[in-house]
């Protein structure tokens, strides 16, 4: 009778997981960058739009806030949804919110398009964070 304890070792994947883990530090890495590259830009969008600092701040306070709102929707989403289509879908909502910034006539638009990178960066990070949970290679420890 053999005592010795044998570790499960899961099945190796078909393909290797580097470009799946890449892909989604991508991503997160946008979605991070969203956060803080527009506080630069403040002066010329006052200018071009003629708000003061008070109305201007909203791109990032708004951007905070919906941002911390869908993080722990993420969750409820990456367990209801298939996880190739939540972030094909999260990552279309960051290229849209993009395109409706870059051609924003005016500060509302721009407000809204700042809004719908929030929500991708809300969703992105922790869905990207879990993709890499689940491809990554576990070693056991026995």
């Amino acid at each position: 009778m053999d005592s010795s304890i044998h570790a499960h070792t899961p099945p190796k994947p078909k393909s290797s997981p580097g470009w799946m883990i890449t892909i989604a530090a991508a991503a997160a890495f946008l979605a991070t960058f969203n956060e803080t590259f527009l506080n630069v830009a403040f002066a010329p969008i006052m200018a071009d739009f003629g708000v003061d600092v008070n109305t201007v701040q909203w791109l990032t306070t708004g951007y905070l806030l919906v941002a911390a709102i869908f993080v722990p929707v993420a969750n409820v989403l990456y367990r209801r949804f298939p996880t190739k289509a939540l972030f094909i879908s999260v990552t279309g909502i960051m290229v849209v919110g993009s395109i409706i910034g870059a051609l924003a006539p005016n500060f509302a638009t721009l407000l809204g398009g700042r809004l719908l990178q929030a929500i991708d960066t809300g969703l992105l990070t922790p869905i990207g964070m879990n993709i890499t949970l689940a491809v990554s290679p576990r070693k056991s420890s026995v």
